[in-house]
């Protein structure tokens, strides 16, 4: 390679051997470009299906970018994942000319791969003049293990222009070009457009750069330039402005939409992370005793070969001889060589995340309450940073040793074959090959049902039946989404949202990084389809068809379910395809807020310059069923009047807005906890404004006490009644059911419903109080337990209603459903409720 002196056939033959080699290390993809993904069915799929939707909506109806067809009737689904508009770009020309997302998908990761290592193989040879140095790096940072543990996780593998900007910011640092400072900015813009996650990384290893610079800048024009570089990098961030609003819609609209510290320690790399190994590496796939094994899709595969450390450190102690003015020696290289090395040592502190050992770590709790960090999840993702300083140290070191391998009887041939020999070592020791193609289909092999759906206008569907979920509560503020089999949820959903793109019709259907209330409850409730409150909640959606799968029933219910389906009052059979069938919706009235009954719950007694725990108890009194698809929270003010009618204390707080609602069915909106004024006896006001509760003025009366007094003897008392008769009987499944349930505090202490981390109520005798739910059926456990939250703090002596949705067992029977008070410290206590129900029909819909 040594030889080779015009670049157009060099460039030729380096971006061809890395073809040949992302071939190789993702074989057999390459024989199944148009019709298989690697790394499953869930993420990947997602990811095919967000690129499709923006060549889609981009060609098409641009303003509407944002509201992709899935997860219907949420908003802005789009800002629940990464937006990746430069390889929505890419994959453009290939999706309209074929009509085929996977194969778009495909050849953007294989591009991604390969520019990406170009890219890193210009920027060693910038730095080093080593060909060699620059094969092995470009290698590296393309193909390294994390990065085909990312495979699946296209936004994170495609990271092409990371090297070209480090590349062109060093050349103008270096020879003060405009030109250089343009491509800068552009290559910045384009890999931060890639993935937010980029933003980060590219804003990182940029702004480490020109730190680098400014430790040695020594004249005022060496700072102009830094200063240029860094105005380059806001231009370049103010230019993603427009796609970041909607995020910041969405996350002033939705709750927990930012990731926490917890999410972020949760997923912090740890020690053992460094030694996890793909199955599929040549070498270490089988996991010796030293190593363990990970998987593609993983965050934790992070041993990167310890060919390549060593070669890092080579081209960090290796030290410039007399006499050697070889370009890897030269200042400015020498230079860059400590910037990398800082870039993988900072990068390795974020990756542990906001704790390390038990102790926290400044720097990344810094950068997080700054904002840069909230939201990243995984922060094991900044291994991608240190992977490219990795990179370009082996580069250096492949080149000294070279050098050093030459020096030796003065033997270029020598030098070659040593580092021939180590970029084919590199190359084996981190190559994967056999990795699972997953078979995906596409053209002729699409069921026939997405074509006929495609002809059918403006209409809105769900696919069915739902995979079992296990959810343990179905409160307003804590509704998890727990399927039974997670692989098997994230394939079908996810097969389902590709499939959308040969319709591009609204569904219910599909899955991302953040999931709505909305999508929750809804596949919550179709654990219980058909049934009347199930169609009911379909209808006020505005859902027109169903899709349902006949191949996810059981083979022996599939007679009972053709008999129910095709006899339930709501549902219309309306065509067949094989083993799917549609059945059409039929639209029934609903009402509006003026069905609804509003009242106020709040605590008798609160505790003077903390926060309170209140609701809004809600009942549907019409005979309509109500829905409300506003997600966002509803403004309401909060006042204390005192017994002179004086306001001591008024805020603006906001509560959710009410989803669904049988006729006759109550649920209750938690109010945002606020402060509360000086002891005294006030009229709480709470006052709702125009939003999907009618306006309304609401009041209760309270007393404030101090601290000490709030806290009793420490005695927790209560006991539950049920509403309404002694006897539960559901006819039928109905996926979630509503109870009604009486709650009493016997004790002398205060029950908070909430607590914040760093409420004072955290150390004092305090109760922090829930509801558990459970069923028994003769004397053993049919159910795991639920968790409700109760509506609001409890007073001693005071009694509060808690409406609230079961899930009832799977089969027919007679059980018993206990119902008791739970607190955090002590776990169950006072006087349970127990409660005969009959379960006339049977829910095995799978």
């Amino acid at each position: 390679m040594a030889g080779i002196r015009r670049p157009g056939p060099e460039y030729a033959l380096v971006l061809l051997l890395f073809l040949v080699l992302t071939i190789i290390f993702t074989w057999p993809l390459v024989l199944h470009l148009h019709n298989g993904v690697l790394g499953g069915h869930g993420d990947t799929l997602l990811n095919t299906w967000i690129m499709s939707w923006n060549a889609h909506a981009l060609f098409s109806h641009p303003g509407s970018l944002f509201q992709g067809n899935i997860i219907y009737p949420s908003r802005d689904v789009l800002t629940y994942s990464e937006v990746m508009m430069v390889e929505s770009l890419f994959a453009a020309p290939v999706y309209h000319a074929a009509r085929n997302p996977v194969l778009a998908y495909n050849i953007v990761l294989v591009l991604g791969s390969v520019l990406g290592a170009f890219g890193c193989y210009l920027l060693i040879k910038e730095l080093t003049g080593s060909r060699w140095g620059g094969i092995a790096g470009g290698v590296f940072f393309a193909l390294c293990p994390y990065k085909m543990s990312k495979i699946g996780h296209l936004q994170i593998f495609f990271s092409p222009f990371l090297p070209f900007m480090i590349l062109h910011l060093y050349r103008y640092l270096e020879h003060h070009r405009t030109r250089n400072l343009l491509l800068f900015g552009t290559f910045f813009l384009l890999q931060a457009l890639s993935s937010w996650h980029y933003l980060v990384f590219c804003s990182l290893s940029a702004g480490l750069l020109c730190f680098w610079y400014a430790l040695f800048a020594r004249d005022s024009r060496q700072w102009s330039r830094l200063g240029l570089a860094v105005l380059v990098m806001f231009v370049a961030v103010a230019a993603m402005v427009p796609l970041a609003i909607p995020y910041f819609r969405s996350n002033a609209r939705l709750p927990h939409f930012e990731r926490t510290l917890d999410d972020s320690e949760y997923w912090s790399a740890r020690p053992g992370d460094f030694l996890n190994v793909l199955p599929e590496n040549l070498i270490y796939g089988s996991a010796p005793a030293f190593f363990t094994e990970g998987n593609i899709l993983a965050e934790n595969v992070l041993y990167p070969g310890l060919l390549v450390v060593i070669l890092a450190l080579a081209g960090i102690l290796i030290r410039k001889r007399r006499g050697d003015d070889a370009r890897v020696f030269q200042r400015d290289a020498s230079t860059m060589k400590g910037y990398f090395a800082l870039l993988i040592f900072v990068s390795v502190i974020l990756m542990l995340g906001p704790r390390v050992g038990g102790v926290k770590n400044p720097f990344y709790i810094f950068l997080y309450h700054l904002g840069l960090l909230k939201f990243i999840r995984m922060p094991s993702r900044f291994f991608i940073n240190a992977v490219l300083g990795l990179s370009v140290l082996c580069g250096y070191g492949i080149a000294k040793i070279s050098l050093w391998a030459r020096s030796w009887r003065n033997n270029l041939t020598v030098a070659k074959v040593v580092a021939g020999c180590l970029v084919l070592f590199l190359i084996l020791e981190i190559a994967t090959f056999n990795l699972t193609v997953y078979a995906v289909p596409v053209w002729g092999e699409v069921p026939d049902v997405y074509a006929w759906l495609e002809e059918q206008g403006d209409v809105r569907i769900i696919e069915l039946p739902t995979l079992p979920l296990d959810n343990s509560c179905y409160d307003f503020r804590v509704l998890p989404l727990n399927p039974v089999d997670l692989p098997s949820y994230l394939f079908r959903e996810g097969m389902l949202m590709y499939l959308s793109t040969y319709h591009w019709k609204k569904t219910v259907n599909g899955y991302s990084g953040y999931l709505p209330f909305f999508y929750k409850r809804i596949m919550s409730e179709m654990q219980g389809f058909p049934s009347r409150r199930t169609v009911d909640l379909l209808s006020a959606l505005d859902i027109d068809y169903v899709i349902w799968h006949w191949n996810w029933v059981d083979e022996e219910r599939e007679g009972e379910m053709r008999a129910r389906l095709e006899s339930w009052q709501g549902l219309e059979r309306r065509e067949d395809f094989d083993r799917i069938t549609v059945y059409g919706v039929a639209k029934s009235g609903k009402t509006g807020a003026e069905g609804l009954q509003v009242s106020l719950l709040a605590p008798r007694v609160m505790v003077e310059k903390t926060t309170f725990n209140a609701s809004l108890l809600v009942r549907n009194a019409s005979e309509s069923v109500f829905v409300s698809t506003k997600e966002e929270r509803q403004e309401c003010t909060v006042s204390f009047v005192d017994e002179r009618g004086m306001t001591a204390l008024a805020y603006r707080s906001r509560y959710p807005a009410p989803f669904f609602l049988e006729p006759g069915e109550s649920t209750v909106l938690p109010i945002e906890a606020g402060p509360v004024p000086d002891e005294g006896v006030y009229e709480l006001v709470l006052q709702t404004g125009d939003g999907v509760l009618p306006s309304g003025e609401y009041r209760a009366e309270v007393q404030t006490l101090p601290l000490a007094e709030a806290g009793g003897s420490g005695s927790m008392a209560g006991n539950v009644d049920l509403e309404g008769p002694g006897r539960i009987r559901i006819p039928v499944p109905d996926g979630l059911h509503p109870v009604n349930i009486l709650v009493r505090n016997q004790g002398d202490i205060l029950w908070r419903a909430l607590r914040d981390e760093d409420d004072l109520l955290d150390r004092l005798p305090l109760g922090l109080v829930s509801l558990m739910v459970a069923w028994g059926m003769d004397g053993a456990a049919a159910r795991k337990e639920e968790e409700h939250m109760l509506p609001g703090d409890l007073a001693p002596g005071e009694e509060t209603p808690v409406p609230i949705l079961v899930r009832p067992p799977d089969k027919p029977g007679t059980y018993e459903l206990f119902v008791g008070l739970y607190d955090a410290d002590i776990g169950w206590f006072g006087t349970p409720l127990t409660v005969e129900v009959e379960i006339e029909g049977s829910k095995e819909l799978r």
